[in-house]
């Protein structure tokens, strides 16, 4: 199946299935490690616009499918900004159905009802908008958590907290220098893994020795990528619509606040001290929603190592999986964790 359009045959067979109409435009709007195309579709009494979402599929990927759908359908109308996931209505075909979607091949399809929004721009209405955004959707997810169930269904958020053996430079120098080998600039060289290997050590220390807040702190369902490429706004500022609920898992909560902080208030071009505002007003913004997802003050910065350390290790661990995997922000997660090391002492003040 192809990764750009989809052929006439394909988006047909698609569309009767969810018995949509027929398909009079398709644009792929997004790749990644995910496809996403909007579909425009025609029916006798209406035209009708759907997002649809292909991903490589594995076990891990169908069980994450499964607990999307059921999510989608349990948060609202408590936690409405989340998309409405169609369900197929026809079996057959050269695809198996399943209550989440479609699979066909070695390809997860999932379709949504499109919604109309605007991406993030960076600026400190929309970063706050997100913290509020994400504080009231934990809250419902840790309510979510406390009946029977929920946490089954979830797989625990790996950390590296919980990896004592685990490195960087044993588990990853051989197939990064493999990708090197076939070009120079495809793997992570070996100073960045020995740098990830040295801000592991250091939040590992710092945490440790706050062990009692972290047996305290709460663990529940959490969106563990809420980041700024999984909001869609409207003009207002505020967030309209939250995407990727495949990416729920049950982990420490301010672990995942910490990455929520991060991501909306480091801003490359931004220079140290406008970003350690924004992290501050960010912080504060989650801390009046939802105070179990704020990291606690002291905590926050050696939080924010571990939550980009996490997100580098399960990016090197699925290029290592599959050597054709690319770069995703494994970069920028090296960059940021540089800039948190240049200023940890502005950082830690927030």
């Amino acid at each position: 199946m192809s990764r750009e359009l989809f052929d006439g045959q394909e988006i047909n067979a698609i569309c009767a299935c969810y018995a949509l109409g027929a398909a009079i435009e398709q644009a792929l709007v997004y790749k990644g490690t995910s496809s996403v195309y909007r579909l425009v579709c025609a029916s006798p009494r209406r035209t009708r616009t759907y997002a649809l979402k292909v991903q490589e599929c594995d076990t891990s990927l169908a069980s994450a499918k499964r607990l999307e759908a059921e999510l989608l359908g349990a948060l609202p109308p408590a936690f409405p900004r989340v998309p409405v996931l169609l369900r197929p209505r026809q079996s057959g075909g050269p695809w198996q159905s399943r209550a989440w979607g479609l699979l066909w091949d070695d390809r997860a399809i999932s379709v949504y009802q499109w919604i109309d929004s605007m991406s993030y721009a960076g600026t400190l209405r929309q970063s706050r908008a997100a913290a509020r955004c994400f504080g009231e959707l934990q809250n419902e997810l840790s309510q979510l958590s406390l009946q029977p169930g929920w946490t089954s269904k979830a797989a625990a958020l790996d950390s590296l907290l919980d990896a004592p053996s685990a490195g960087f430079i044993p588990e990853f120098l051989a197939s990064e220098q493999a990708r090197s080998d076939v070009h120079e600039a495809s793997g992570l060289p070996y100073e960045a893994l020995r740098f990830l290997q040295e801000q592991r050590e250091i939040s590992r220390t710092e945490l440790a020795q706050n062990s009692t807040y972290l047996q305290q702190a709460d663990r529940a369902l959490l969106h563990a990528e809420f980041t700024p490429l999984n909001c869609g706004y409207g003009e207002n500022g505020e967030v309209r619509i939250i995407f990727d609920f495949e990416a729920v898992r049950f982990g420490l909560v301010p672990l995942a606040g910490a990455l929520a902080i991060a991501t909306f208030s480091l801003i490359p071009s931004a220079g140290a001290r406008e970003n350690a505002r924004r992290m501050a007003e960010v912080s504060s913004e989650l801390r009046s929603v939802c105070p179990a997802a704020s990291p606690a003050p002291a905590l926050l910065l050696p939080l924010l190592r571990l939550a980009y350390l996490d997100a580098a290790w399960q990016r090197l661990d699925k290029r290592r999986a599959n050597p054709a995997r690319g770069w995703g922000y494994l970069r920028e997660d090296v960059e940021n964790l540089r800039w948190l090391k240049e200023n940890a002492r502005l950082a830690a003040e927030q």
